[in-house]
């Protein structure tokens, strides 16, 4: 159940309730603080919900929090995420199967276990996959969960610590004073706040700009597909091919991966939403993939 009427003030206001914004939120409602939670749709529409809800991010500069966080997390928030631990990646290419054993070897040398697989390993643990795969690494770390139960759960643990969301109220304009937001105008009418945290994704420049602040910012479109249910794998998240994604409880394989498309953002979003040619790319690198899958039927696609 989500507020209709927007209070005059909060703490804390937060513009996006995708898993930036409400777990922002999260953290501060759970420290005490009052906060609302502004979106100009639903909670995880954009990104947030529509990615491949991988876990195992050991570019990031948050890697080593995030593996702390992870496994944690359904009983923090108290709501599942689906969060499945460990990774795997494969590769059919030599040179791409170098680059991420190395990229193992970099992982273990932050403390985390990382085992090289050969060809047989790989399809033993990965059955979807045939003898074209040369191998790959076993991350013994991270993951995957799904996008939207994560931040569904995040939005009703937020709701019971008595955070606000207001969907489809989106912040037209910040108002500050003495160089300090002090509050934001909304379709509903002006909200006051003692702080302000914007975590609009790709209107976050658009929203910084008129106050003198450059936030540099640019947007790109990814494609994701679903296919029909497969045979459940014992390790769900698998990465290869140029590709990025996990098998879903039902046993959908739900994969993306570039090239991304650059577009032109509006206040409101995207100015369109078609699917695009990448669709019928994904689903042959899918395929490649997974040889033994190959047969599946991609039964939806959604721009990520």
């Amino acid at each position: 159940m989500f507020d209709t009427g927007l209070p005059k003030g909060a703490s804390v206001v937060v513009i996006g309730a995708g898993v930036t914004g409400l777990s922002a939120a999260w953290w501060l409602a759970r420290d005490g603080f009052d906060v609302v939670v502004l979106d100009k749709g639903i909670v995880g529409w954009e990104a947030s919900g529509r990615n491949g809800g991988g876990c195992s991010h050991y570019q990031s500069p948050l890697f080593v929090e995030e593996q702390r966080l992870w496994p944690q997390l359904d009983d923090l928030l108290g709501y599942p995420t689906e969060h499945r631990p460990e990774r795997i990646i494969l590769q059919r290419d030599p040179h791409l199967l170098d680059h991420y054993r190395a990229v193992g070897q970099m992982c273990v040398a932050m403390g985390f276990r990382v085992d090289d697989l050969d060809s047989q390993q790989a399809q033993e643990m990965v059955p979807l996959t045939d003898e074209t795969c040369l191998g790959g690494i076993h991350l013994r770390f991270g993951g995957h969960a799904n996008p939207q139960r994560t931040v569904q759960a995040y939005a009703w643990a937020l709701q019971d610590l008595g955070g606000r969301i207001f969907q489809h109220c989106p912040a037209l304009s910040i108002e500050l004073a003495g160089g300090k937001a002090v509050a934001v105008d909304t379709p509903r009418g002006r909200i006051e706040c003692d702080a302000l945290v914007v975590a609009a994704g790709p209107q976050t420049g658009m929203l910084l700009e008129p106050l003198g602040v450059n936030f540099p910012i640019a947007s790109a479109r990814a494609e994701m597909i679903v296919t029909e249910p497969a045979p459940m794998m014992a390790i769900g998240g698998v990465d290869g091919n140029g590709l990025y994604g996990r098998q879903t409880m039902r046993g959908n394989l739900a994969f993306g991966g570039g090239p991304h498309e650059w577009i032109d953002m509006e206040p409101a979003g995207p100015s369109a939403r078609p699917a695009s040619p990448l669709a019928r790319n994904l689903a042959r690198r899918v395929a490649e993939l997974f040889p033994r899958a190959a047969h599946l039927n991609v039964i939806r696609s959604w721009p990520a």
